[in-house]
């Protein structure tokens, strides 16, 4: 299945983003998925100036390519990007699943979510994400 990865990124420690998108970007190749992560993929995981519609039509067209869409909601701070990919995604009738930080709270994102997949650490989610996403 193919997975678009969703996330907060201004704002962010690109560094900590970075190592956290490629701890799913692994589980989700191992469990036999095609993930896509615009951060990475894109930009090869170089912060480039872009201007936010380019973004927003590049993560749509990839979002419309993909089966599922999954959130990784580890910031306390909304994010309105993520909102408006989850709301596409959810338009397409894609599945979408959060994967959530547990001392996380956001219950806009959440309760738009097919599944949502509490996580303490990021390590944690070797053994919670699974191929039947």
């Amino acid at each position: 299945m193919k997975v678009f990865i969703s996330y907060k990124f201004r704002g962010a420690d690109t560094k900590e983003l970075r190592k956290n998108i490629e701890h799913v970007n692994t589980i989700l190749t191992k469990e036999g998925h095609t993930p896509f992560n615009f951060f990475g993929d894109v930009e090869n995981w170089e912060k480039k100036e872009y201007l936010p519609g380019e973004v927003m039509r590049k993560a749509f067209e990839n979002i419309k390519e993909s089966d599922a869409l999954v959130a990784l909601l580890e910031n306390p701070e909304p994010s309105e990007g993520m909102l408006l990919e989850i709301g596409y995604a959810l338009a397409l009738k894609k599945k979408v699943i959060i994967l959530q930080q547990k001392n996380i709270i956001q219950p806009s994102l959440t309760s738009l979510a097919t599944k949502v997949i509490p996580f303490q650490s990021i390590q944690d989610l070797d053994t919670i994400i699974g191929s039947d996403l």
